[in-house]
């Protein structure tokens, strides 16, 4: 469908996770090249079978069917999204991953992408709005040694705001 999807197979060459892979793959009959190589004898060919089986895959299927197939063998694949469609998505939605932060100076609150993972033990959370544009430059330029005058001249010169 013209999507991008992000097939990373981590430690894809580890005993539990080349079966998931061949599993997925003989969904379409694509294992067999990977079934009768060694990965130990060339780890740069087979990687090349694993690229080019992946592609085949990937052309045979939606950018959707990718994702959760990729998803129900524990892979972390997912479809390149723009922001806007990232947005909509019913799965980060319902993971909870956008956390709405107040800007009490705009008189409203935003989405902002939340933790990347789920770690209940140690929770992810927002400690405070990210900044305005401008709003700490005269803060970080001075504690780098840059003094009062200097900094206006940028401002002025249009180089900081």
């Amino acid at each position: 469908d013209g999507i991008w999807v992000s097939t990373i197979v981590p430690e894809f060459l580890g005993p539990h996770v080349l079966p998931r892979l061949l599993a997925l793959l003989a969904t379409d009959g694509l294992d067999g090249p990977l079934r009768a190589a060694d990965p130990a004898a060339d780890r740069a060919g087979f990687q090349r079978l694993v690229a080019a089986a992946l592609e085949r895959y990937c052309a045979r299927h939606t950018a959707d069917a990718i994702y959760r197939a990729g998803q129900r063998q524990g892979f972390p694949w997912a479809p390149i999204r723009t922001p806007d469609e990232s947005l909509d998505d019913p799965h980060l939605h319902d993971r909870g991953f956008w956390i709405p932060v107040d800007h009490p100076e705009l008189g409203r609150e935003f989405l902002y992408a939340g933790g990347p993972f789920i770690a209940p033990a140690c929770p992810w959370r927002f400690a405070r709005r990210p900044p305005l544009v401008g709003e700490h430059t005269a803060e970080v330029l001075g504690a780098a040694g840059i003094d009062a005058d200097t900094q206006a001249r940028l401002r002025a010169a249009g180089v900081i705001v």
